[in-house]
């Protein structure tokens, strides 16, 4: 690890990150212009000297910044289990946001919003809003963020273009993982370039720009939207998830839905008891009932990131950032995070939230 004892020793990889043209997935790309205004959102989770090396190159590249500072309360210790309640709160924060963000947009005071390292934003706004994934000095000072652009973008490119053009996928891992699914003609539009405008409007009415596409940095290893007929098939397993660790798990996937939960400790304890109380609610979108569905297989691309060493599952020092690393696939299951239909059951008052496993991942196609 890079030792830093300053927040002027943050300016270069900062800097790296201002230059990066925009993109609306999770490389951090600012593409920071003079005159711009910018809102950066922290909270007292992030370390004071990220916030300090941040409002440097803010005044480095001459925008005209506000600071929104929130109180998260005590930083939270977190064990893998609690990742059940966490996303089932994390989904009405999320909704929360995208409508804060819409005022913000009819409100013409910013031009770009550095907020959160996570989840879909709205691509196709005026305002343009971008990640802060800085939290400590150790996050900041890597290679993950000086690495070019070009690069990180090639390799998305290449990892999409294989997942689009296969016919089937098969993913696995060492931990217990073996799925598949068939990638079908119906989840894409005529040239298989983009996802198919009807389920789009469907699935991410409202925000049809962000939801036609892979994210950098997270590629799609199945499409976030659901046909009539899912065929995905068989076993989900492994020990961690975007919170942390938790003792070997294991879920048996039948036609997309989870049908059976094995082991998993605490974690698996939660979540059988939440598949349970929803395995009779027909969700919207869904093609059958229940809350667990197989809906993400999303493969990160960048080959400097790791996880968090010092204070590691503390506050945002979680596997939470892992999932960016190339090679780590993580599997969600549950509402798709943001979606327009899970906006929807929110409101018929229907629990709402997704969980994961984390996998290090092979990830096989095949080519008709």
């Amino acid at each position: 690890m890079v030792d830093i004892n300053s927040a002027e020793e943050l300016i270069p990889y900062l800097d790296a990150v201002a230059k990066r043209p925009y993109n609306h997935g999770l490389h951090a790309g600012w593409d920071l212009q003079p005159g711009e205004r910018v809102l950066l959102r922290v909270d007292n989770w992030h370390d004071p000297m990220v916030i300090e090396a941040v409002k440097l190159i803010l005044e480095k590249y001459d925008t005209k910044y506000e600071v929104k500072y929130i109180d998260k309360g005590p930083i939270v210790k977190w064990k893998g289990h609690n990742e059940v309640e966490y996303y089932l709160a994390r989904t009405k924060e999320l909704a929360e946001w995208m409508d804060e963000w819409e005022k913000i947009e009819k409100e013409n005071k910013f031009d770009k919003l550095l907020w959160g390292y996570g989840g879909p934003v709205l691509r196709a706004n005026r305002v343009k809003i971008q990640r802060m994934p800085f939290i400590t000095p150790e996050l900041t000072a890597s290679p993950a963020h000086t690495i070019p652009y070009e690069i990180i973008e090639a390799i998305d490119k290449w990892t999409w273009d294989k997942i689009r053009n296969s016919s089937k996928i098969r993913i696995t891992d060492p931990e217990g993982t073996d799925l598949s699914y068939t990638n079908h003609d119906e989840y894409y539009d005529e040239n298989r370039e983009f996802f198919h405008p009807d389920l789009v409007s469907k699935f991410w009415g409202g925000n049809e720009e962000f939801g036609k596409t892979y994210l950098p940095g997270h590629v799609l290893g199945r499409p976030w939207m659901y046909l009539p007929k899912e065929d995905a098939t068989g076993v989900i397993a492994g020990t961690s998830n975007h919170i942390g660790p938790v003792p070997w798990i294991q879920m048996k996937v039948d036609n997309g839905k989870i049908t059976e939960i094995n082991e998993g400790g605490e974690y698996g304890d939660k979540l059988r008891k939440l598949k349970a109380e929803t395995d009779h609610l027909q969700y919207p979108g869904s093609p059958d009932k229940g809350l667990f569905r197989w809906w993400e297989a999303s493969i990160g691309t960048n080959p400097h990131i790791h996880r968090p060493r010092r204070g590691f599952l503390n506050g945002w020092l979680n596997c939470l950032y892992e999932r960016m690393r190339s090679g780590v696939i993580h599997l969600g299951f549950g509402t798709i995070i943001s979606s327009a239909v899970e906006r929807e059951a929110a409101k018929l008052g229907i629990p709402v939230g997704h969980w994961h496993v984390h996998d290090a991942c092979s990830c096989g196609g095949h080519h008709n």
